[in-house]
């Protein structure tokens, strides 16, 4: 009986850490597309914002590092955070 309850205990702490972490990524896809669309709105950049993929233009308004790494790994166009 112990070594289920312990396994279901291991079970549950993995979801919740599966679903926090989720949920990290959620606020910092926000928070970076924010950033975005703030630095679009400042460049020069002579494409629409469908063209455009964050943390790849030119912009007076550099992305903070967190940002620039999460759009190194993760392709998101400014039209996707509008």
């Amino acid at each position: 009986m112990t070594v289920l309850w312990i396994a279901a205990l291991i079970l549950f702490s993995a979801m919740m850490a599966c679903t926090l972490q989720k949920r990290q990524r959620m606020d910092l896809k926000t928070t970076c597309c924010k950033a975005c669309l703030e630095a679009f709105n400042q460049s020069p950049v002579a494409v629409g914002p469908e063209g455009a993929r964050c943390g790849s233009f030119t912009t007076a308004q550099a992305l903070n590092k967190t940002c620039s790494d999460y759009f190194m790994t993760n392709v998101v166009m400014v039209g996707d955070c509008q």
